[in-house]
């Protein structure tokens, strides 16, 4: 069996084995997310997406949810995430600080002025709805700049390794001969003689793009062939490998909403998928109901009647011998209109609020009467992303994280002009590992966890340090209170730089030595006064004169 072959059987296994989740995740999209619902069923071009949704409020619930989810996790005002050092004492270093700057103010010129937001939104649209997200990112020189792509639900397949992390992605993806002979050098007998013919150039081809981690490779190389994470696209009618190359990382990134007992996790979509159908049958009868009361139904008198069925729907028109002979009808029978609405109703509410978080990324909207000071609202905010601590949690490590990291060590290793796009750091900082250290308000939500036990602790010090005076010497005030504020929500711009700390250190320590200078002058000057008077009468040192 040919390589071609291997991998064509290899996906094609897979997706055997997703076909029920994608048959779950049609029902979402056919509910929630109208845009993506060709998973298995395939939509002719111009189909109207939205005929088969009577209510709406699921598919408005997640377009907030995703927008409040962005809004929160990357603030308008200052930088979304920060580039640190792992080891401590290397990132107080002064050298370590300038670098990791300097690095994270490029990471986010470069992020926001490529495609980032625009594929996060869809990437997050489908954390919340389906459950799993798969984004591609990649320094490309065509562009000269970063590129970010994320996969539709039903085009990827992937493998966990022993720790439950994705590390082998599998794509199915067509394109037309003309794009494929653009992109690959050899595509394929086929797609060359279709892309000669303009008559055939936009005749669809089908190719596979496997990543997964090379089994065999020289690590004393530095070509594509023996780079840790191995690259092939195969082209699927012709089964032949058509581009072979490497990655130094992994770059797609698979992450999941919630993890669950199978590997595709499960998003918030999936959750209420039942309650919208349910929402769905109530707008339905609602409408009915309203329908009934503006164009009732009618009983008709008539002599000869063959088995004629009763119909309750609006303007329906039932032959019978006599009135009243149909007791719904004689009775004004149209349903219990506002019952139906106040249930109509609580399902709205749990959708949006319970299931999609709305109430939680609109807390000022949805506060009642004058109650809204800004006291009680930050408290609502915060009760509110503590629910979502998880998975926040959850997204960020295998999500952000990941494509993040890929982003720096992207740039760290490309070049624009001439000079490499994120300036290497310093020798001292060689061989040294960084982490990703998030500023947005879902981040700071988790972090915040820290900040009050760290206030838990204090409090727990204060209590015994007439016990044991020695207590406040296990924090590390230095580096714990810039951590708290942080945490608590302050801006790293109001925060001292070690420049200005220093300073300021130097410049209390001046005052206090020339307030000891000042006090052993005045005390000086007192002995000295006190020696030139007379002696007190009766004292001894008027007892020793004598």
């Amino acid at each position: 069996m040919s390589k071609a072959e291997e991998i064509i059987n290899l996906h094609n296994h897979e997706e055997t084995k997703v076909m029920n989740f994608r048959t779950l995740c049609q029902q979402v999209a056919d509910l929630m997310y109208p845009s993506n619902n060709d998973i298995t069923i395939i939509k002719s071009p111009g189909t109207d997406l939205y005929q088969d949704i009577r209510d709406p409020t699921a598919l408005f619930a997640l377009d907030k949810a995703t927008a409040g989810y962005i809004a929160n996790w990357i603030p308008k005002d200052r930088l979304f995430c920060g580039i640190r050092m792992l080891d401590r004492q290397v990132a107080e270093t002064e050298k370590a600080k300038r670098w990791t700057a300097l690095a994270t103010q490029i990471l986010h010129d470069e992020i926001f002025s490529s495609n980032y937001m625009q594929q996060l939104q869809q990437s997050v649209k489908s954390l919340l709805a389906f459950g799993p997200c798969c984004s591609f990112s990649e320094y490309s020189p065509i562009l000269r700049s970063l590129n970010f792509k994320n996969w539709h639900i039903s085009s990827y397949v992937f493998k966990e390794n022993s720790r439950g992390v994705p590390d082998c992605v599998s794509i199915k993806f067509t394109k037309t001969a003309r794009q494929a002979c653009e992109e690959f050098k050899n595509p394929g007998e086929k797609v060359l003689d279709a892309a000669n013919d303009l008559k055939t150039e936009s005749k669809p081809f089908t190719f596979i793009h496997i990543v997964r981690p090379r089994i065999r490779r020289n690590r004393w190389l530095i070509d594509d062939l023996n780079k840790p994470y191995e690259s092939l696209v195969v082209n699927v009618d012709e089964k032949i490998v058509v581009e072979e190359s490497g990655f130094e990382e992994q770059p797609f990134t698979i992450a999941r909403w919630e993890q669950s007992t199978d590997k595709f996790g499960r998003g918030r979509g999936m959750a209420m998928l039942t309650l919208t159908k349910v929402l769905q049958q109530l707008h339905k009868d609602l409408l009915e109901m309203g329908n009934r009361f503006n164009r009732f139904p009618m009983e008709v008198v008539r002599d000869n009647l063959e088995n004629d069925e009763v119909d309750l729907s609006p303007d329906a028109k039932t032959y019978v011998t006599q009135t009243g002979s149909i007791v719904p009808i004689a009775n004004g029978v149209t349903g219990n209109f506002p019952v139906t609405k106040d249930i109509l109703i609580m399902y709205q509410d749990m959708i949006k609020n319970e299931g999609f978080y709305n109430a939680i990324f609109s807390q000022f909207m949805s506060m009642m009467g004058d109650r809204r000071n800004e006291l009680e609202l930050e408290l609502r905010n915060q009760e509110g992303f503590d629910q979502l601590v998880s998975s926040v949690s959850n997204v960020e490590s295998e999500f952000f994280t990941p494509q993040l990291t890929r982003c720096v060590l992207a740039l760290l290793r490309n070049t624009r002009n001439g000079q490499y796009i994120i300036p290497p750091p310093p020798p001292e900082l060689n061989g040294q590992a960084f982490g990703i250290e998030y500023m947005g308000k879902l981040a700071m939500a988790a972090k915040q966890y820290q900040a009050r036990g760290f206030m838990q602790f204090s409090q727990f010090v204060l209590n015994f340090k007439d016990v044991y005076p020695n207590a406040v010497d296990e924090i590390n005030m230095g580096r714990t209170i810039p951590d708290v504020a942080l945490a608590m929500g302050m801006k790293v711009e109001h925060l001292n730089t070690p420049e200005e700390k220093e300073a300021l250190m130097a410049q209390r320590a001046e005052q206090e030595q020339m307030a000891m200078q000042m006090a052993q002058m005045e005390a000086e000057s007192k002995a000295y006064k006190n020696t030139q008077g007379a002696p007190e009468k009766g004292s001894p040192a008027e007892q020793m004169a004598q």
